[in-house]
């Protein structure tokens, strides 16, 4: 009987000096702190399509998603105005319009003919900048980065990421 209880006895003491040593040593050793898991948004493949609608023009998204864009609209004589907004976006007519969504670029109209320079999401630049942009040059688009690959639609018209699940509605 007395064996059992110094057994116990000295196992609760030798339990206890443990657990204060380890509360010590382990923030001594930089242990990290317990990582947190961040939601990222991946890249979703956005076709634009800008047409005319009697006097408004519509800048709207292929798949029929509602997305985020951002219209560089550009008047005769030069000057320009940024517009963001959620498709389909309704705008006065201009006579050319540049649309940014993502890394797709969709251009409408004919540019001014003393234009020359990069269309960015930001406005007109004439010094390069980083993608997307339209690069103008004597009236005309002389090339739209990034090059768009292929066009598809989907058969859905949501997509809905809850927690790490996707769900998709139907269309």
């Amino acid at each position: 009987m007395e064996l059992t209880i110094d057994f116990t006895a000295g196992f609760l003491i030798f339990i206890t000096a443990l657990s204060l040593c380890l509360t010590w040593l382990i923030p001594s050793l930089g242990t990290p702190a317990p990582s947190i898991i961040e939601p990222r948004a991946y890249a979703y493949p956005i076709h634009l399509t800008i047409y005319r609608d009697s006097d408004q023009l519509v800048v709207d998204c292929i798949e029929g998603l509602v997305v985020e864009v951002t219209v560089v609209c550009f008047d005769s004589d030069g000057s320009y105005m940024v517009v963001k907004g959620r498709t389909p976006l309704r705008l006065k007519l201009h006579n050319f319009v540049v649309a940014f969504a993502g890394s797709c670029v969709r251009a409408y109209g004919s540019p001014p003919s003393n234009l020359r320079g990069y269309v960015t999401p930001h406005g007109f630049y004439l010094k390069p900048v980083e993608t997307p942009y339209a690069y103008i040059e004597d009236g005309r688009i002389v090339a739209l980065m990034p090059v768009e690959v292929g066009r598809f639609v989907l058969g859905f018209k949501r997509v809905i990421i809850i927690n790490g699940t996707v769900m998709i509605g139907g269309g």
